[in-house]
């Protein structure tokens, strides 16, 4: 299983060898890292490629190691975590017998250090991944056998040395290089005075009646406490009233009863990890607020923790993110511990540091991650092989990562503003195959909390002019956002995919599995405004069915008495009982799932039909909007 789950890793737009490379690999090995000149204008829509660096100008970059058993680590991470392999599954290393077997050796860092300084290069002291580097452009070049343009990406514009030609290091050090890190332009640089943006968020959080797209005031006639409580009688627009929408978000008990947790499903004994860019001032004081008001036993000393880089962020009081997730996992794993870990950016280096603090100490079971790279074809090949590399590493620790598997359906419509290519794509990390990729639905629950159905995420909005009668657009209307799905082109079909999902092109597909990411039926998140006064506000995206997934799979940690681990291939041997079979349209084609809102226009109401990806659809079986489905009470045991 290891082997195909690992097999197919293609580089992207970075560089390999061939023809191209022939020259340079006769001389040296070639190594994962930079990114072809010729595929970055298409890859990166803002950047633009420059001239050829000044042989002066200063360059930093890391030399990320291969470790002692690169082969070893990829066959032990498919044996643990497979429940087929009874003679290994489950026996994970600790993170120092991991580090032991598989990090590198001091021969290898010597031999890397030794090469570099050789090179008229200055490395620094090694991490327990990479080596980082300086030195200047014209020696960088040399050494890596490669030409560094300047590349312009972001705005305002970052200069991203790019290395746009192949890389090769001396045979004597090859077996010790992983990649050549750095060298490439990402997804979310900017030159904004050394400051980075927020990781893209999977959605933003639903804003709270009367602040968002198509809502105006909302009177206690147009909000239902309940799914279907209220009703327009005025508005048919399928034949049938329509329930005006969710006054508030799902209580944290309603969610657990949902996906069929009891009150001895707490997580208890676990950790779980959220890896973010940046934090908010006081996510303690937000989380105890949160819980007070529903009601949940206190956080227990010690049971909520900060992890921060050096130097620490900023705090962001404007970003919701950070607790969304964390309010997430605590309410379907109450008595788990809850490790936050800052990171100073939200470049795939950044990203990649928080990952590895996390794996390095192990400070968690699950990892919960609402943030992208990029799409696949904006990976250097450097960025996959290092961050495959690292999630093997936390498999044979029994360590699971859940990525949300993004809000723009096929993203062949872009996504979120962002500069990123209008065709249809998945996300990376999501689309890893040593990842669980999590896709939303739209979770409907009656007036006791009981499930009731659940639609693939992504809604189409209109707006309902109630004096002429007439709607602005056909029905459903204009498509908004939904859950991130598809087929990779970078990675071959993992086994535990085998037999389950479509035929076609044989490569990995996501999600995996799915949870409630609407905002119209989202978890309730609270916080403490400036003046120190409790508000709240609906969850959204797939970054709220992420979390809520890796709550889910610390209760699923508890019941069993053994980490998940890399969970996929437990999640795909699950029998069919396991998981609500979403679909578009639950009850029937002709009978959609839709609610109202007041419009910001007088005279008019909008209309939100659930079931409408972004060119894709939630069909029986498995489908590119859900995966496998949403858990039932199955799923647990």
């Amino acid at each position: 299983m290891a082997a195909s789950m690992a097999a197919g890793c293609a580089l992207g737009g970075g560089l390999a060898a061939g023809p191209s490379a022939a020259a340079a690999a006769s001389e040296g090995h070639p190594v994962p890292g930079g990114f072809a000149e010729q595929k970055i204008p298409d890859a990166f829509p803002t950047a633009k490629v420059g001239a050829e660096l000044p042989d002066d100008q200063a360059v930093s970059l890391r030399v990320y190691l291969a470790g002692r058993d690169p082969k070893g680590l990829a066959t032990l991470a498919g044996q643990v975590s497979d429940p087929k392999d009874a003679a290994h599954h489950g026996k994970y290393l600790s993170a120092t017998e991991a580090a032991n077997r598989f990090g590198p050796s001091d021969q290898q860092v010597k031999a890397v250090t030794d090469w570099l300084k050789n090179a008229g290069l200055t490395p620094k002291t090694a991490t327990a991944h990479y080596v980082p580097v300086t030195g200047p452009a014209q020696k960088v070049e040399q050494a890596l056998g490669t030409t560094l343009k300047d590349v312009t990406i972001g705005d305002p514009a970052a200069h991203v040395p790019t290395a746009v030609t192949p890389m090769t290091v001396p045979a004597e050090v090859s077996s010790s290089v992983l990649a050549i890190f750095g060298l490439a332009p990402s997804a979310w640089q900017t030159g904004a005075a050394g400051v980075h943006a927020s990781s893209p968020v999977r959605a933003p959080a639903s804003p709270a009646p009367g602040k968002g797209k198509g809502k105006g005031k909302v009177k206690d006639e147009q909000c239902s406490q309940w799914f279907g409580q209220k009703l327009n009688q005025d508005v048919k627009p399928y034949g049938k009233p329509v329930p005006w929408d969710l006054c508030q978000g799902y209580s944290p008990q309603q969610m657990r009863t949902a996906y069929g947790l009891s009150d001895k499903d707490t997580g208890k004994g676990t950790t779980v990890a959220v890896v973010f860019n940046g934090v908010r001032p006081d996510m303690a004081g937000d989380l105890n607020a949160w819980i007070k008001h529903h009601g949940m036993s206190p956080l227990k000393d010690g049971q909520y923790k900060e992890y921060l880089p050096t130097p620490a962020p900023k705090p962001d009081p404007d970003n919701g993110e950070h607790l969304m997730d964390v309010e997430s996992v605590h309410a379907m794993a109450p008595e788990a511990n809850l490790a936050y870990v800052a990171t100073s950016g939200n470049t795939p280096g950044e990203m990649f540091d928080g990952l590895a603090k996390v794996v390095d100490q192990h400070l968690a079971d699950v990892v919960s991650n609402s943030w992208w790279l990029g799409t696949e074809e904006q990976m250097s090949g450097d960025v996959t092989a290092t961050y495959q590399e690292l999630f093997q590493l936390g498999a044979v620790e029994g360590i699971g990562f859940t990525f949300g598997s993004g809000d723009a359906g096929d993203l062949s419509r872009g996504a979120m503003g962002e500069s990123i290519p209008q065709r249809r794509a998945v996300e990376y990390p999501a689309s890893d195959p040593w990842v669980t990729a999590v896709g939303g639905t739209s979770l409907v629950l009656d007036k006791n909390g009981t499930y009731q159905h659940e639609t693939g995420w992504g809604s189409a909005f209109d707006s309902y002019d109630t004096q002429t009668k007439k709607w602005e657009v056909p029905l459903p209307g204009n498509l908004g956002m939904g859950s991130g799905g598809g087929v990779s082109t970078l990675f071959s079909p993992p086994a535990y995919q085998h037999g389950t999902t479509p035929p076609g092109p044989a490569h990995r597909q996501i999600p995996d599995i799915a949870a409630d990411a609407d905002g119209h039926t989202g978890l309730a998140i609270g916080y403490l405004n400036p003046g120190g006064s409790y508000e709240e506000y609906r969850g959204a995206g797939t970054s709220q069915s992420a979390p809520l997934i890796a709550g889910l799979m610390a209760v699923h940690q508890q019941r069993h008495g053994t980490p998940l681990g890399f969970a996929n291939p437990t999640l795909y041997a699950k029998p069919h009982t396991a998981y609500h079979d979403v679909t578009d349209t639950p009850d029937g084609p002709d009978n959609p799932t839709a609610v109202l809102v007041p419009d910001s226009q007088p005279g008019s109401v909008g209309l939100f039909t659930f079931g409408h990806d972004l060119g894709l659809n939630a069909t029986p079986g498995y489908d590119h909007v859900t995966g496998l489905g949403s858990p039932t009470p199955t799923f647990l045991q």
